[in-house]
């Protein structure tokens, strides 16, 4: 089934988790993730190294990402309490940037981002399987996702999820 890659994706957070955990789980068999990789909250002393992980992958401008990680941008603003930062050796390498509203089940995953040097490595996998299990164990249970600019990986996962294509309204008005 062809995926229109401008719409809007809903899956339900137990589904990706299940779709991640074989991957994660070898990753772990083979020793694959290092010691010293942890996962926290974004805080502010973290915030130029997510504003600079932000700009290797988006273009948007310094002071702009910063306005939406202090929650003041007219824009979007990241939920610090649901968005989540890996970091290895002291280091932040990767971050989920995450939307969430009050008294909904739902989030907005905004991006990943993982340092350009760790792409295509454990990283991603730790990261995704973490912050999905945050979001989890924060008592969420949907997640909305876009695949920007028709990213390929993001609309397999779509399918692999069984994630449905919804309106824009639904995410705030639901």
């Amino acid at each position: 089934m062809p995926i229109d890659p401008s719409k809007i994706f809903v899956a339900q957070l137990s589904e990706v988790l299940s779709g991640l955990q074989p991957t994660y789980d070898r990753l772990l068999i083979r020793n694959k993730i290092p010691g010293g990789a942890f996962i926290c909250g974004i805080s502010p002393s973290y915030f130029p190294a997510i504003i600079a992980l932000h700009q290797s992958a988006l273009p948007d401008k310094f002071d702009e990402v910063a306005l939406r990680l202090e929650g003041n941008s007219k824009v979007v603003n990241y939920c610090q309490r649901t968005s989540t930062l890996l970091v290895f050796d002291e280091k932040p390498i990767g971050v989920t940037l995450v939307l969430a509203k009050k008294n909904r089940p739902l989030v907005y995953l905004y991006v990943i981002v993982v340092a350009p040097e760790w792409r295509r490595t454990w990283v991603t996998v730790y990261l995704k399987y973490h912050s999905i299990s945050r979001l989890i164990d924060a008592g969420f249970t949907e997640m909305a996702f876009q695949a920007f600019g028709g990213h390929a990986d993001t609309l397999k996962h779509a399918v692999k999820v069984n994630a449905k294509s919804v309106v824009d309204d639904y995410l705030w008005n639901g």
